[in-house]
């Protein structure tokens, strides 16, 4: 076997990893934006001002469901999610929930809007995202004459991330809940007996 037949499986299967963990990624951020949607319009039906006792009330109301992302802080910031980026087109599936998760402690909605647009074309990982936002790029950038030159003059970023084994966060793995799927089947036996 040559050094290329190892590189292209590898190639491969990382390929396939990555296109999977953006579907999980993908259907993830759409659920929470869904879920978000349906509390605000719940908060709305009931009359629920207080953020805390709303979140405290409609976990409960969904304590059937026994799903652990529902706990009051999860749905406060599912609703912030939804709240923040009101308009489904809008959001980049290319980002992750935890790059959200820092997006939303953004205050100003433009500041917002040009690191989130900066984090999706220059696939920013959330710690270059971190990074940029206490550089105050957007701040640099308003304050820039020259925006054109500014923007050719940005540090590119480091792709390795892009290269490395793809691994869900806890919040995928929660989102998952794969002790809910059945592991019984062919597919199944055939794997664990190699």
């Amino acid at each position: 076997m040559t050094n290329r037949f190892v590189e292209d499986i590898d190639t491969i299967l990382r390929s396939a990893r990555m296109k999977a963990l953006q579907e999980i990624n993908s259907l993830m951020l759409t659920c929470i934006w869904e879920i978000g949607k349906q509390i605000s319009a719940e908060k709305k039906h009931q009359n629920l001002d207080n953020e805390c006792a709303a979140m405290e009330k409609i976990a409960l109301t969904l304590t059937p469901i026994q799903d652990l992302l529902l706990n009051p802080e999860n749905l406060r910031l599912y609703s912030r999610f939804y709240t923040l980026f009101p308009v489904f087109q809008r959001i980049s599936l290319a980002l992750s929930w935890a790059h959200y998760l820092v997006l939303m402690e953004i205050t100003d909605d433009l500041a917002r809007a040009f690191y989130l647009k900066q984090a999706e074309k220059e696939n920013w990982d959330v710690s270059t995202l971190e990074t940029r936002i206490n550089q105050s790029l957007f701040e640099k950038f308003v304050k820039s004459i020259d925006k054109t030159e500014f923007l050719q003059n940005l540090p590119k970023t480091n792709y390795a991330v892009i290269k490395a084994q793809p691994k869900l966060d806890t919040h995928q793995l929660a989102f998952l809940r794969f002790e809910d799927m059945s592991t019984d089947g062919p597919a199944h036996t055939q794997i664990s007996s190699t």
